[in-house]
């Protein structure tokens, strides 16, 4: 499941979009999540992007797993400023950067326990 979230304290601008996983995204709901960034930089020209990924029991570990959980940022990847996720697993820290490697976007890992890091960086 992918749900849309607000910046701390309100603080966010139009242009930060911030979406939480916390289990397997459908297909509809991907595609759904890919429109609402198209609709984004449609108005903004560019967007920027925080993610904030909860572990859950069928959550897959790995490259493979994390390109699927992300596979709907992939169609937007040269609108997007930077790519800000935020987990409790240290080892996607290093996905991460294979990620934003391929992809092209500037992408930083924060541990779950400095979400307000990830925002300031993500809206920096």
């Amino acid at each position: 499941m992918i749900n849309k979230i607000k910046a701390p304290q309100d603080n966010g601008t139009p242009s930060v979009l911030a979406y939480r996983i916390s289990g397997e995204i459908t297909k509809k709901r991907r595609k759904e999540v890919s429109a609402d960034l198209k609709h984004a930089i449609d108005a903004h020209g560019s967007i920027r992007l925080l993610l904030v990924v909860e572990p859950y029991p069928d959550i897959v570990i790995g490259a493979d797993g994390l390109y699927e959980n992300l596979k709907f940022v992939m169609p937007h990847a040269d609108a997007i400023e930077r790519l800000a996720v935020v987990s409790s697993k240290l080892s996607e820290n290093t996905y991460m950067a294979i990620f934003g490697l391929f992809s092209g976007i500037p992408t930083r890992h924060f541990s779950a326990d400095n979400l307000n890091a990830a925002w300031q960086w993500a809206t920096g």
